[in-house]
Parts: C-alpha cells; sequence; structure tokens
C-alpha cells in the first residue's frame, strides 16, 4: 500500500479535567484543604482523537 495521507475527523466534547488531592475526603458539611493540584486534557471527543494516533 503506498503511503497516502489519512484523515480522522473527531466530533465530541474536549475539556480540561481538574485533580485535587487531599489526605481523605470530607465528611458530610464538613472542608478540607487540597494538596496537589493537576490539570488533564479529558473529554470523550479528545481521548477518541488520542486514541485514534
Amino acid at each position: 500500500m503506498p503511503n497516502q495521507a489519512q484523515y480522522v475527523l473527531i466530533i465530541g466534547s474536549s475539556n480540561m479535567d481538574l485533580n485535587i488531592y487531599s489526605q481523605r475526603f470530607p465528611k458530610p458539611g464538613e472542608t478540607v484543604t487540597g494538596g496537589v493540584f493537576k490539570q488533564f486534557l479529558g473529554g470523550k471527543g479528545a481521548n477518541q482523537a488520542v486514541a485514534s494516533v
């Protein structure tokens, strides 16, 4: 098969996932402070686009 360009069209969402890590889950009505804060690319469309490569 000759080397041809291939195209993929993905229709879906692309989001930014925000993860905050803490020592434990809060109890009902309680507030806890988070420690590490990380951002990740997410969303169904973005995940499908990454998987298609």
